[in-house]
């Protein structure tokens, strides 16, 4: 999964936007008019925007790869980035409940 990461504060948001409540501690956002995956939010975090949102996404360097135990293997992203499993993730999310 790649996102931006934005505060609360700096994201104006307008037009129909569709909300889920993915889980207990979070939701996610997709425009009802096109179905364009629009971010995913903690309760107590910032917006986790999806990076086909801006023009300008593709030349900004990739930082870290989460889940990447359950990612397709026809897909390897290149680059020296942090790389972090399942487990590895969710043991060091606070809002993720334990499910180990």
């Amino acid at each position: 999964m790649w996102v931006l990461e934005a505060p609360v504060e700096s994201v104006e948001v307008a037009g129909p936007v569709q909300h889920y409540r993915s889980s207990s501690f979070a939701e996610r956002a997709w425009c009802s008019a096109c179905g364009t995956q629009l971010w995913i939010k903690d309760d107590d975090g910032p917006y986790e925007l999806m990076p086909g949102l801006f023009d300008d996404a593709r030349g900004l360097p990739l930082s870290h790869e989460i889940y990447i135990d359950q990612a397709f293997t026809s897909v390897t992203l290149a680059g020296g980035h942090k790389r972090v499993t399942r487990v590895d993730y969710e043991a060091s999310e606070r809002a993720v409940p334990n499910r180990l």
